[in-house]
């Protein structure tokens, strides 16, 4: 019986086409946030993030390398986009404005003096360019306004909660580890600079900072500090 050698052939040929594209390289883009303030990288299935004070500004950081892992100078399109609420916890994703940077030789670019007073995403994308071997390559920062809180103890089981960065009227609570309210610490209308006062009693251990905003459509990053009693 005859075997035939053509599916050998075949397989032959797949495997090295394989093994080209496990070669080949595409363009990266990395991102970081310069100044102060939590920032987490892109992952898999989840979108950079860096966060922003109000009133202030960050700028966004990052470097362009081509199809051969190269640092290489190209024009890059920058769009921002507003989060606008829909209603009932949904938000439109909204081009506002696009600028254009360009990299340097050696691969850096920045984005300048980011902020909001919400939250809205940064799209940056390098136009393909094959002379330099570059291949179209994106990435996306949402940005966040920063929201802050910290505990002073008064003495006698008195605590004074500052938030800072919230938008005015919020509440302002005292949580267990659980999540539960304390005795004393149920929520209560924070006063124009953002603070409230609790008598927590005998109560000892670990305590959580709770605030509740109120409004859906304002978008932050809340960074409280736990407290011991």
């Amino acid at each position: 019986m005859k075997t035939s050698r053509k599916p050998v052939i075949v397989s032959l040929v797949a495997v090295a086409l394989l093994a080209f594209a496990a070669s080949a390289q595409a363009a990266t883009l990395t991102l970081k946030c310069s100044g102060k303030g939590p920032q987490s990288k892109a992952q898999e299935y989840s979108t950079a993030e860096c966060t922003v004070a109000a009133g202030q500004k960050r700028n966004i950081e990052g470097v362009l390398r081509n199809d051969k892992n190269k640092p290489v100078a190209a024009t890059l399109n920058v769009t921002f986009s507003k989060w606008i609420p829909q209603g009932e916890g949904s938000f439109a994703i909204t081009p506002e404005k696009t600028i254009e940077i360009k990299s340097a030789a050696n691969g850096k670019f920045k984005v300048p003096n980011v902020t909001t007073t919400t939250e809205e995403t940064v799209f940056i994308e390098a136009i393909g360019d094959s002379d330099a071997e570059l291949s179209p390559v994106s990435q996306e920062v949402n940005i966040q306004r920063y929201v802050t809180a910290t505990a002073k103890k008064l003495g006698g089981g008195k605590v004074k909660v500052t938030v800072t960065g919230a938008a005015t009227p919020f509440k302002i609570g005292i949580t267990e580890e659980e999540g539960y309210f304390v005795s004393g610490g149920t929520a209560r209308k924070a006063s124009k600079a953002g603070t409230a006062v609790f008598n927590l009693g005998s109560q000892r251990g670990t305590f959580n900072i709770y605030i509740d905003a109120g409004e859906l459509g304002d978008l932050y990053y809340f960074d409280p500090k736990s407290f011991k009693l």
